[in-house]
């Protein structure tokens, strides 16, 4: 799982005390399904988001527009956790979620 290895990856770096340098997700804003996962209309490995339904890369898989939002915001949280900040982004999460709904 994507999210649990970039939360791992942020976690070991506070746990030495060292900060993230950066990472590199391939992503793309169409809806594809080259990579498993997602809260919000998430890619199974069969079924109507299986990932073969959707799945247009020849190389790299990429994050669809709505896994790399997801991604964004735990990203975004686990920045400002490092930082000691405590602001909650789930009602922007939630916010962002409707907006792009519309």
């Amino acid at each position: 799982d994507i999210r649990e290895e970039l939360e791992a990856f942020f976690d070991v770096h506070r746990e030495c005390g060292s900060h993230p340098g950066g990472i590199h997700l391939e992503m793309t804003g169409k809806d594809v399904t080259e990579c498993l996962g997602g809260d919000n209309e998430g890619v199974t490995l069969e079924g109507e988001r299986g990932l073969a339904t959707k799945y247009e890369t020849h190389c790299d898989p990429r994050l669809n527009a709505v896994q790399s939002l997801e991604l964004a915001f735990c990203v975004a949280e686990k920045m400002r956790e490092a930082q000691g900040l405590s602001l909650d982004l789930a009602d922007e999460k939630v916010s962002l979620e409707l907006t792009m709904r519309v």
